[in-house]
């Protein structure tokens, strides 16, 4: 048994809220393709051993902020987001560890790939306090070079969020006037459950 599959937040991750709340994020029809399609699976494999499953004022939010078509999110969204998430994930594993129904199993093991969410901020190694909004970092998939996102930080902060597929090697680039670029391999581990990593983007003077 997966005892420590619940994966419990930290203090850390709670703060990120209150941190990343002071800029809107832009996220790409992909990353929330990904988001309400996995989040769609779950649903479904709970409430098909509860049909009669009440609309949590969670989902209502999580559902008002995915019909936003502009994809554009407080840090705070995308943490009540994943937080949600992760409490679909928990419920999923107690039916599944629970469950002594063989298709039960098998139905959770079907569920799509996971996401990862990925906590960054970046750093001037100058010790300088510079505008965090003229900083463009860009994913790319390193397989199919295709461009997953572009992303500018908190102004106030320098943290940026981002959701990518586990599994899978990214390259992440930043460039900023006056510094030299920044360019970074990133590999997301495969896991079973959605989980979260931490990441720093230092930028040198040129």
């Amino acid at each position: 048994m997966k005892t420590f599959f619940f994966i419990l937040f930290t203090l850390q991750f709670a703060l990120v809220c209150s941190s990343q709340s002071d800029n809107i994020h832009h996220y790409t029809d992909q990353e929330v393709t990904k988001l309400t399609n996995y989040i769609t699976e779950l649903e479904k494999k709970i409430s098909s051993t509860n049909p009669e499953t009440n609309i949590s004022e969670d989902k209502k939010q999580i559902t008002a902020l995915f019909n936003d078509t502009s994809h554009n999110y407080y840090g705070s969204d995308i943490i009540k987001i994943f937080k949600y998430l992760k409490d679909l994930e928990k419920k999923v594993a107690f039916i599944k560890m629970s469950s002594n129904e063989t298709d039960a199993v098998e139905a959770s093991s079907e569920l799509s790939q996971p996401v990862l969410l990925v906590k960054g901020i970046v750093i001037f190694e100058d010790g300088i306090q510079n505008s965090y909004s003229n900083i463009s970092i860009t994913v790319t998939d390193k397989e199919s070079t295709e461009i997953i996102g572009i992303y500018t930080p908190a102004s106030k902060t320098g943290k940026y969020l981002f959701i990518l597929d586990p599994g899978k090697k990214y390259l992440v680039t930043a460039k900023v006037e006056g510094y030299h670029l920044y360019s970074e391999d990133f590999y997301s581990a495969n896991k079973s459950e959605s989980y979260e990593t931490t990441q720093e983007i230092r930028l040198k003077k040129e």
